[in-house]
C-alpha cells in the first residue's frame, strides 16, 4: 500500500518533507558529481576524435550553426552520423566563454560535468517514479553518477553526444511514465520532443520505443496497459526504423570489420559478459581495449554464449519470481548494449568490439537493478536496525570507493600523452593506440619516441595509412624530404581519397619550385574530390608563387565557395591581393578571415597591409595582437619595430628587439640598421 506522501505527490501536490528530501538528494548528487569530475577541468582536448568536432564548431557563428544543422550528407562535419545537437552544444560552450583566440577545453569539460549531473538527477527522479524509495533511488543515481565506467564519457569532449542522448532518452522515458500515470497531453508531447532531440544527439536512442513498450506491458500495471497509446508507439517505432536505416547508410563500415555473421552472437555474448564484469570490477579501464579474436578463441566464446543463454533461460523461466524492476533493469541494460555489441559494423569496431562509453546509457538499467536489490534487502532487515544501518553504510562506502576510483580514472584523460600511455599498459595489440600515442609524442616534441611508436603500429598493421602519414609528417619536420615523400606516397597509395598525404605531396613540390608538377598533381586530385578545401588552398598558393596571381584568386574563390566559414581561404586571398597592391581589398578579406577564426597570421598580415598604407598606429595594434597570440611568428617582431620607428618610438622598438633577441628571435639586420639610423637622426 502506498503511503500518504506518495498519494499526495501523485495528485500533483508536494509536501514540505518531500520537497526537502528531493532538495537534499539533488544537492548530494551535485556535490558528489562535482567532487569526482571537477579535476577534469584542467585537462586538455584529446587527440582521439576531439579535433574534428572542435574544428567543425570553431569559430561560433549563426552561419556555422546552420551548416551543422543542414549537414545531412556529413560533408561539413566529417563524422559518421548526423548529430547536430551534439555539435551545437559544443559551439554553445565556446559562446559562453565569450571572445577567445582558440577553443577552450575547460568550458566543454565543465559542461560535460553539468550534463552528467543533470543525467544523474533525472535518473534519481526516474527511479523514484518507477517505485524506488528516496534512499534506494539516491543510491542508484549515485551508482550511475560515480561508476568508473562513466569517466570515459564525461572526461571526453567528443562524447558529448552520449551525454545528450542519455539526457533526452531518460527525459522521454520519464515523461512517458508520467503520461501513463496522469494522461496529461504535455507529457505525451515531451516524449516525442525528447525522443527527436535524442536521435539528433546520438543514434543509440533508437532503442527507446522498445524500452517503453517493455515497461508498459511488463512493468506497468493493468490499467496502464489497457490505455496504451498505440498511435504514439507507431510514431516512435517508425522514427526508430527510419533513423536506424539512415544512420547505417552513413556509418563507416568495411569488409572484415566484424567476424562473419555466424560468429556475431558469440561476440554479443562476450560483450555482455565483459560489461557486467567491468561493472562489478572496474579495473584497467581504457578508451581502446584489445580487439578480440573470436574465431581463434572459439571454445571460450562458445562458453560465454552458453552462460548468457543459460542466464536468459533462467530469468525467463523464473520471471514471475524475480522482482519486476530488477528484471526490467537487466533487460534495459541488455537492450541498450546489444546494438553496439557487434551485430552491426560501425567505426569503433575497427579498433575494438567494446568501449566504456557504450555503457553510459545501459548503466541506467544496471543501476536500477542494483538499487532495487538494495531496497528489497534493506526492507527485509528493517526490523534489525543495527544490521540495516551497517548495510546502508556499506552501500554508501561502495559509492565512495567507486568515486575514488573514478577520480583516479579521470587522471588518464589529463592529456594525450597520459591517455595513450595508460592505454598501452592494457592494450599492446592495437595499431591505432600506438599511432595515437606516437602522434601525442610528436606533438610533445619527442620525435624519436614517436618514430618508434609509428613503426610499431606498422608492424601490427602494415597497411595503416595514418601511421605512414604521421611518419611522413615526422620526416618532413626533420627536413628528410625523401623519407617524407616516401611515407606520404605510401599513405596515398593505401587511401587515395585521403587529403592530407596529397596535400603534403603537393606542398613539397611547391617548396621545391616544381610549380608545373605541383599544379598538375593537385588539379588531378581535385578532379576526384572537387570539395577538398585545403587542396584548393594549396593549389592557389602554388599559382601565387608561380607568378599566376589571378589564377590564385580564382582558385581561392572556389575554395571559399566550398567552405565560406573557413578563415584560411580569406587569409590567403588577402595575401594575394596584398602582393598585387590591392590593399583595401586585402583588408576586407583579412577582416573576413578574422571574423571566422582568430589567427596570428591574419593579424600579422593585416598589420603589414596597414603599414604599407602608411597607417602605423593601426599596424602596431594588429601586430601586437599577432605577437600576443604567436610571438615566434616569423617577421612579426620586425614589423612591430618598423611601426614603432615610423611613430618615432625608438626606445620601444629597441626594447622589442632586445626582448626578442633574449628569446632567440633577434630582429633582422635591416631593422637593426633602421634603429641605428633613427638613433643617429635623433
Amino acid at each position: 500500500m502506498e503511503d500518504e506522501a506518495t498519494r499526495v505527490e501523485d495528485r500533483g501536490i508536494m509536501t514540505i518533507d518531500t520537497f526537502l528530501d528531493l532538495l537534499i538528494s539533488f544537492l548530494v548528487l551535485i556535490a558528489v558529481v562535482g567532487g569526482v569530475f571537477v579535476p577534469t577541468l584542467t585537462h586538455e582536448f584529446s587527440n582521439w576524435d576531439d579535433p574534428k568536432h572542435i574544428v567543425a564548431i570553431w569559430k561560433p557563428s549563426w552561419e556555422r550553426a546552420w551548416m551543422i544543422l543542414s549537414d545531412w550528407n556529413l560533408r561539413y562535419t566529417g563524422v559518421s552520423y548526423f548529430s547536430p545537437l551534439h555539435f551545437l552544444s559544443l559551439m554553445m560552450d565556446q559562446v559562453l566563454v565569450g571572445p577567445a583566440v582558440t577553443p577552450q577545453a575547460w568550458i566543454s569539460k565543465l559542461m560535460n560535468i553539468a550534463y552528467h549531473g543533470a543525467n544523474a538527477a533525472l535518473v534519481f527522479v526516474l527511479f523514484s517514479v518507477l517505485g524506488l524509495g528516496r534512499r534506494a533511488a539516491l543510491f542508484g543515481a549515485l551508482l550511475f553518477a560515480v561508476h568508473p565506467l562513466q569517466v570515459g564519457t564525461v572526461a571526453w569532449v567528443a562524447e558529448r553526444k552520449n551525454l545528450l542522448g542519455t539526457l533526452f532518452y531518460v527525459g522521454s522515458f520519464l515523461s512517458f511514465v508520467r503520461y501513463s500515470l496522469t494522461r496529461r497531453f504535455v507529457y505525451l508531447l515531451l516524449v516525442v520532443v525528447c525522443f527527436a532531440a535524442g536521435l539528433l544527439s546520438k543514434p543509440s536512442v533508437v532503442t527507446l520505443p522498445v524500452v517503453l513498450a517493455l515497461w508498459l506491458w511488463w512493468a506497468g500495471d493493468r490499467s496502464q496497459r489497457e490505455k496504451a497509446p498505440y498511435t504514439l508507439f507507431a510514431v516512435l517505432f517508425a522514427g526508430s526504423v527510419a533513423w536506424g536505416l539512415y544512420t547505417v547508410s552513413t556509418e563507416v563500415a568495411y569488409e572484415g570489420m566484424l567476424p562473419a555473421l555466424p560468429y556475431r552472437p558469440l561476440l554479443v555474448a562476450g560483450a555482455l559478459l565483459f560489461y557486467v564484469s567491468k561493472f562489478l570490477y572496474p579495473a584497467q579501464l581504457v578508451p581502446v581495449y584489445p580487439k578480440w579474436d573470436v574465431e581463434g578463441n572459439l571454445p571460450l566464446f562458445i562458453l560465454g554464449l552458453g552462460i548468457v543463454t543459460a542466464a536468459t533461460a533462467a530469468m525467463t523461466y523464473w520471471r514471475n519470481r524475480i522482482d519486476r524492476l530488477i528484471l526490467f533493469g537487466l533487460i534495459f541494460f541488455a537492450i541498450n548494449v546489444i546494438p553496439v555489441a557487434g551485430l552491426v559494423p560501425f567505426g569503433h569496431m575497427s579498433h575494438s568490439f567494446v568501449a566504456d562509453h557504450f555503457m553510459y546509457l545501459p548503466m541506467v538499467g544496471l543501476s536500477l537493478a542494483v538499487a532495487r536489490g538494495f531496497q528489497l534487502i534493506s526492507a527485509r532487515i528493517a526490523h534489525r536496525k543495527n544490521v540495516q544501518t551497517v548495510a546502508i553504510a556499506g552501500a554508501y562506502m561502495v559509492v565512495c570507493a567507486l568515486g575514488v576510483l573514478s577520480i583516479h580514472q579521470g587522471s588518464i584523460w589529463q592529456d594525450q600523452f597520459a591517455l595513450w600511455e595508460a592505454t598501452l599498459r592494457v592494450n599492446r595489440s592495437s595499431a591505432a593506440v600506438y599511432n595515437n600515442y606516437g602522434l601525442a609524442a610528436l606533438m610533445r616534441g619527442k620525435p624519436e619516441k614517436a618514430e618508434e611508436l609509428f613503426q610499431r603500429a606498422l608492424e601490427l598493421s602494415p597497411n595503416l595509412a595514418p601511421a605512414y602519414q604521421n611518419l611522413g609528417r615526422l620526416y618532413y619536420n626533420r627536413r628528410d624530404r625523401d623519407g617524407a615523400r616516401k611515407m606520404f606516397e605510401k599513405a596515398h597509395s593505401l587511401k587515395p581519397q585521403d587529403n592530407f598525404p596529397r596535400l603534403m605531396l603537393g606542398t613539397m613540390l611547391r617548396e621545391e619550385g616544381k610549380y608545373s608538377e605541383a599544379i598538375d598533381f593537385l588539379t588531378k586530385c581535385l578532379q576526384d574530390t572537387p570539395r577538398a578545401y585545403l587542396l584548393r588552398i594549396e593549389l592557389a598558393r602554388t599559382y601565387k608563387e608561380a607568378g599566376r596571381s589571378l589564377d590564385a584568386l580564382d582558385e581561392l574563390d572556389r575554395a571559399i565557395g566550398v567552405d565560406s566559414l573557413n578563415p584560411i581561404g580569406y587569409l590567403n586571398k588577402g595575401a594575394v591581393l596584398q602582393s598585387l597592391g590591392r590593399l583595401d581589398e586585402s583588408i576586407t578579406q583579412l577582416e573576413m578571415s578574422l571574423e571566422n577564426g582568430e589567427t596570428a597570421e591574419a593579424r600579422h598580415l593585416l598589420g603589414v597591409v596597414y603599414l604599407a598604407k602608411g597607417r602605423p598606429e593601426m599596424s602596431l595594434k594588429e601586430l601586437a595582437r599577432a605577437h600576443a597570440i604567436a610571438p615566434q611568428l616569423p617577421g612579426v617582431s620586425d614589423n612591430m619595430a618598423r611601426a614603432l620607428i615610423l611613430l618615432n618610438r625608438i626606445a620601444e622598438a629597441q626594447e622589442i628587439c632586445a626582448n626578442e633577441a633574449a628569446h632567440g628571435r633577434p630582429c633582422s639586420e635591416e631593422v637593426l640598421k633602421q634603429l641605428a639610423g633613427s638613433q643617429r637622426d635623433g
